[in-house]
């Protein structure tokens, strides 16, 4: 399961750029966590973004609270590549040391 695009070398010869992960944002309410966890497995290399904003939980993109919660428990092992994507106020929120909601 090798990421695609790993090459050593452009065609230029150049180095090029090695991915870790290949994410996907936006996973919400739509899509059942356990068909994220099977391609997890499949591809360990592809991340899963989820967004957070107030005043768009529960619509397209943006998960609701219960959908991540869900998420959490499909991903209790730990072995799928998640990460939060925080947009409006949750940004100054953590710059400002609070934790977000």
């Amino acid at each position: 399961t090798n990421m695609p695009g790993r090459a050593k070398r452009t065609r230029e010869g150049e180095p090029s750029i090695t991915l870790s992960a290949l994410g996907f944002c936006g996973a919400d309410d739509s899509v059942e966590p356990l068909m994220l966890a099977a391609i997890s497995a499949q591809h360990p290399w592809v991340e899963w973004g989820v967004l957070f904003r107030d005043d768009k939980v529960g619509e397209p993109r943006y998960a609701s609270l219960s959908w991540v919660e869900r998420l959490g428990e499909v991903n209790s092992a730990r072995t799928m590549r998640l990460a939060g994507h925080l947009c409006a106020g949750h940004v100054d929120e953590l710059l400002q040391g609070h934790r977000p909601r």
